[in-house]
């Protein structure tokens, strides 16, 4: 059977969707015809998100904004606890890296190990730092080491390869 003979009618979806969906196609479809392309859709999105500029996806009385709040724990406001570890070279101890996560610290210490073996050769270990209520307490703790970090050494932590050029792997300050 043909895509289009398997099309629903207008007839027959007509109240099946919120019109708030409709004003959103209609919008991507204009974008679109303004010049949209895939490379600048996150552009799009954002503007037509609940909450956002231009929010056409959810009426604000629909909750559904508050209820998703709390699903990205890669918010300030994310609640539990959280773990403050750094990454450290497994056998000089230099420190590569300081980070906060509220998905264990053994986990994230995995993948900053595959990430740098991958990318650098460095074998490391993480360590926990401490363990706090909250991800703004964290990543205040977190923000705390890393200037410390820079106080005593200048710069944020990384390595110098084999080359004599520093490597900085600590791109975040806060």
């Amino acid at each position: 059977m043909p895509l289009e003979a398997a099309a629903p009618t207008t007839a027959l979806t007509e109240g099946m969707y919120p019109a708030s969906l409709g004003e959103r196609l209609a919008a991507y479809k204009e974008w679109r015809g303004r010049g949209g392309t895939p490379g600048n859709f996150g552009h799009f999105v954002g503007a037509h998100r609940p909450g956002g500029r231009g929010s056409t996806l959810y009426p604000e009385n629909s909750g559904f904004a508050g209820w998703s709040e709390g699903l990205n724990g890669n918010r300030l406001s994310a609640v539990g606890p959280h773990d403050v570890y750094v990454v450290r070279d497994a056998a000089t101890g230099q420190v590569y890296h300081f980070g906060e996560t509220g998905r264990g610290f053994q986990q994230r210490g995995l993948e900053w190990a595959r990430s740098l073996r991958e990318k650098y050769g460095l074998e490391t270990n993480a360590e926990l730092l401490r363990t706090v209520e909250g991800k703004a307490a964290a990543k205040a703790l977190e923000t705390r080491y890393i200037k410390t970090y820079e106080k005593l050494h200048g710069r944020r932590p990384g390595f110098t390869d084999a080359q004599g050029t520093f490597v900085e792997i600590q791109k975040t300050s806060h």
